[in-house]
């Protein structure tokens, strides 16, 4: 097995040249799954795009994950304290967390644990912020499941030096070609109705368009085998911002939130 700052210099080197090699975020996330699985031994995570001002993420590649979880999964980056949320690992100065790394080993006391990660038989998920020149370029959340032990200090600090790296890539492909702006161009508002459950009640032709252009990229999904289904009820933009629209609402909203509707 290499040396970690072998690996670590192997794997950097592995990420440019798929940055070079990959024209589009999303081509770039697929080639990171298996260049990263041995290096960081993970069984399922997923990718995710951001706005680079804001840090809202706008899309998401899955390997292994229903993203019909991803809704459940924005609700708690938004509404709980956890400490491996992607704002709280942004705000202690870190790149990249473990939850078993944060909760100094005892991971029931994470909600995130609690609520997602046990009942997908994960035992640890390292999640990392790919930021580059202050701009939040985008995030991963990769688990391990209970057959494996807990990620440890060699792992973590690979993911931060990639990270570095991934961010750097990413924010190559954030100004798009004059062409893709060009067919993005709407000449009037697009109106969709969400529900209190998160799901689409009504789009107009104008809205129904824009959906289809923000849909996350359709290899993404469960693998065969694997949990759930292959989509997730909105686009990952939209969820984030649905979401974070009702947490500016205050306690009230995560109370309809989880009503019917």
């Amino acid at each position: 097995m290499a040396a970690p700052r072998d690996l670590e210099r192997t794997v950097l080197a592995d990420i440019h040249d798929l940055a070079l090699a990959e024209r589009t975020p999303e081509g770039f996330f697929h080639g990171l799954t298996p260049l990263l699985r041995d290096a960081l031994r993970f069984d399922a995570g997923c990718w995710h795009g951001a706005d680079p001002v804001t840090g809202f993420l706008t899309s998401t590649v899955s390997d292994g994950l229903d993203l019909g979880s991803f809704e459940q999964a924005a609700q708690l980056e938004i509404w709980s304290d956890d400490a491996t949320r992607f704002a709280a690992i942004r705000a202690a100065g870190r790149l990249a967390d473990t939850v078993h790394r944060a909760t100094r080993g005892h991971p029931e006391h994470s909600v995130r644990y609690r609520e997602l990660l046990s009942g997908h038989h994960f035992v640890d998920e390292l999640r990392i912020n790919f930021d580059h020149h202050g701009g939040r370029w985008g995030s991963a959340a990769l688990m391990r499941e209970r057959d494996q032990r807990p990620y440890g200090a060699d792992e973590l600090r690979l993911a931060a030096r990639a990270a570095r790296a991934i961010g750097t890539a990413l924010s190559r492909y954030a100004l798009p070609a004059p062409a893709a702006a060009a067919a993005t161009k709407m000449d009037g508002p697009a109106v969709a109705v969400i529900s209190a459950a998160g799901r689409l009640t009504a789009a107009d032709p104008a809205a129904e368009a824009l959906l289809a252009e923000l849909a996350d990229d359709p290899r993404s999904g469960a693998l065969p085998g694997s949990r759930g289904s292959a989509r997730t009820a909105l686009p990952t933009a939209l969820t984030t911002i649905v979401e974070q629209a009702r947490g500016r609402l205050g306690p009230g909203a995560a109370e309809r939130r989880s009503g019917p509707g």
